[in-house]
Formats: C-alpha cells, structure tokens, sequence
C-alpha cells in the first residue's frame, strides 16, 4: 500500500513548479522538474538551485527585464544631456552604463566569473569585454565597437580637455542601446 498522501507536500510541489515555471521559463529547472514530476525531493532540489542562483544574481527572468529598463532609463538620460550639449556627461554617463552592462553580463555568461579583481574592485570594461569576447558571449566585431565605446568614455571621464564629437556620443548610445537589448544581463 502506498504512503498517504500529504496535502502539504502536494501544495509545496505545486508552489515550486509555479515559482520555476514564471521565474525561469525553458530553463534546466524546468527540465528538472518535468523530468521528476512525482518527485519531492528533486522538485525541492531544483527550487534550492534556482533559489541560491537568484540570491546570487546568476539567473532572473523578472531581474533581467528591471535591469533592461534601468539601462533603457540611464541611456534616455544620456540622449538627453547629448541633446542639451553635454556631450562630456552624456558620454560618460553611457559609457559607464555599458560597462556595468558589460560586468553583469559576464557574471551572468561566464561560469564562475569574479567580477573583482586581485584588488577586490570592480574589473574595468576592457578586461569584461576581453572575457565576454574569449566565452564567445559575442563576436571580435561586436568587441572592437564596445572598446572604441569605451574610448571615448575614457576620453570623455578622464581627460577633459579631449574634443569628444557629439555624433560619436550620438552612434555610442544607440550602440549602447541595441547591445543591451540583444544581449540581456
């Protein structure tokens, strides 16, 4: 004779099958689940991945889209000091977008990446954009237009004295701009 069933158990299964299939849609939780569906222990097992990988920042469906819509919010703020002539803060504050950007998406692509160096401070964006390059999260073209960003980010933030032409700042951000939105973080 089977074991009675326990209602609690079965609202417990029921809640972490909802909870994976609206946070991570098609993903190897998913998978996990179909795969064990009468089973407690792999349904808990999947949660406490998906769990530990949320708490880390690792995987988030709902994170991905807020984080898109801040970087959306930062570059409109960008377009508009460029449309007002700051085209010093509107580089920078770009540039500094992207490479944020840049920083969460290696954590996100790339196993195990640290995101601080030996210094335990943020590594720069040419050393992100080196690593994303080398995982190919995206190609040597794509990687070549994020360090000429980052030029003029630098160029922009660091030497104030350097001419910075408002139709480069103008190609960054929609540049930026369509990064962010084909390769989520």
């Amino acid at each position: 004779m089977p074991p009675p069933i326990r209602h609690d158990v079965l609202s417990l299964n029921a809640r972490i099958v909802q909870a994976v299939r609206e946070i991570a849609p098609g993903s190897e939780y998913e998978r996990l689940l179909s795969e064990a569906a009468k089973s407690t222990d792999l349904h808990a097992e999947a949660a406490r991945g998906l769990l530990g990988d949320l708490n880390d920042g690792y995987f988030a469906s709902a994170h991905d889209l807020a984080h898109t819509e801040v970087f959306k919010d930062l570059l409109d703020m960008a377009d508009y000091l460029l449309d007002k002539g700051w085209t010093v803060a509107a580089a920078v504050t770009a540039g500094g977008t992207g490479e944020s950007h840049l920083r969460q998406l290696a954590v996100k692509k790339i196993p195990c990446f640290n995101p601080l160096d030996n210094h335990n401070k943020p590594k720069n964006g040419n050393t992100l954009n080196t690593a994303l390059a080398a995982a190919n999260v995206y190609g040597a073209t794509l990687s070549k237009h994020i360090t000429a960003w980052q030029g003029i980010r630098n160029g922009a933030a660091h030497d104030p004295q350097a001419p910075i032409d408002h139709v480069l700042v103008k190609n960054m951000i929609s540049g930026l701009r369509k990064f962010i939105s084909d390769n989520p973080a």
